[in-house]
C-alpha cells in the first residue's frame, strides 16, 4: 500500500482528542472524507473495512489495525463486511521513515482488549492526563505487538502467505507446534474465526477481486486461491457474495472495464 513504510514517530506526542466503538451495518460503506489535522487509530475487532485512501484500496482485517493519517483523502468504492471496531483519533503526529510504529500491523487482543476497556471506563470529566497516558499507553503496547509474534498471528501470516496452496490443520500444526484444538481456540481468539473459515473468507475475496477486475476463466481463478474441487468454491463464492461468480462478474461490467492481470492459460 502506498507509504506503507511510513511510521508514527515516538519522539512526537500526540495529544487524545476522541475515542469509541464502530459497528457497520450491513452493506454499509466508508464515508467519503478529507481527513484534517488529526490521525485516525483503528483496532478491528469483527468484520473487515474496506475503503480507498487516496485512491489506493486497503483492507483492515480482525487482529489487525490501522492508522487515517491526516490530509489524506478516504472513500468507500465497495461496502464493508459489518465491520465492529474501536478508534482513537489523536492530533499532533508526526510520521516517517524513521518511526517507530508502523501505519498498519497485528495486535494482540489480550493485550490490547484491557486498555480499550480501560478507555471506555472513564468518565466525561476525567483529565485530559488520564487520556493522554491510556493512549500513549495504547501505543506502546500495538510497537510491542510488532516484535513479539503470538502464536495466532503466525497462524494468520502462514494463511496469507499460502492461501493458493492446499493447506491443512496438520501444515499449521508442524508450524507453530500446536494442538488442532489450541489452534482452533487461539486463532478465533484473536480474528474472530476458526482458521480453515479465516482462510475461506480470505480467498473469496481474493477471488471476487479476479473475477471483478479480470477476464480470467472461473476455473482458473479457483484453482489461483488454492481450491482444487470447482464446486466448492462454487457454493463458497456463493455463500460469501449471495451470487454466482458469473453474476458477480456481470455486475462489474457495465461499471468497470475487465482487465487481464494474468496471462491466459
Amino acid at each position: 500500500m502506498e507509504n506503507s513504510a511510513e511510521k508514527l514517530n515516538f519522539n512526537v506526542l500526540p495529544h487524545f482528542l476522541t475515542a469509541g466503538i464502530r459497528q457497520f451495518l450491513p452493506g454499509e460503506s466508508h464515508i467519503s472524507r478529507m481527513v484534517e489535522n488529526r490521525s485516525i487509530l483503528i483496532i478491528l475487532r469483527k468484520g473487515i473495512l474496506r475503503f480507498s485512501e487516496n485512491g489506493v484500496k486497503c483492507e483492515v482485517r480482525p487482529g489487525e489495525y490501522y492508522i487515517q493519517r491526516p490530509h489524506n483523502f478516504q472513500d468507500g468504492p465497495v461496502p464493508s463486511d459489518s465491520p465492529n471496531y474501536f478508534y482513537i483519533s489523536f492530533t499532533g503526529a508526526a510520521y516517517g521513515t524513521d518511526g517507530t510504529l508502523p501505519i498498519r500491523g497485528n495486535y494482540d487482543p489480550a493485550r490490547i482488549n484491557p486498555l480499550i476497556d480501560a478507555i471506555g471506563e472513564l468518565s466525561l470529566t476525567a483529565s485530559a492526563l488520564e487520556y493522554e497516558s491510556l493512549l500513549y499507553s495504547l501505543l506502546t503496547e500495538l510497537y510491542k505487538c510488532q516484535h513479539t509474534d503470538t502464536a495466532a498471528q503466525k497462524i494468520h501470516s502462514y494463511i496469507i502467505a499460502h492461501y493458493t496452496e492446499p493447506i491443512t490443520i496438520a501444515d499449521i500444526e508442524n508450524t507453530v507446534y500446536l494442538s488442532k484444538n489450541q489452534i482452533i481456540n487461539l486463532f478465533r481468539e484473536a480474528y474472530g474465526l476458526p482458521p480453515h473459515k479465516y482462510l475461506t473468507e480470505y480467498r473469496m475475496v481474493k477471488a471476487g477481486d479476479l473475477i471483478a477486475f479480470t477476464d480470467l476463466p472461473f476455473t482458473r481463478i479457483c484453482n489461483m486461491v488454492g481450491i482444487e474441487d470447482y464446486s466448492v468454491f462454487y457454493r463458497a463464492f456463493l455463500n460469501k457474495f449471495k451470487m454466482s461468480p458469473k453474476e458477480y462478474r456481470d455486475s462489474f461490467i457495465a461499471d468497470v472495464p475487465l482487465i487481464q492481470s494474468f496471462p491466459r492459460p
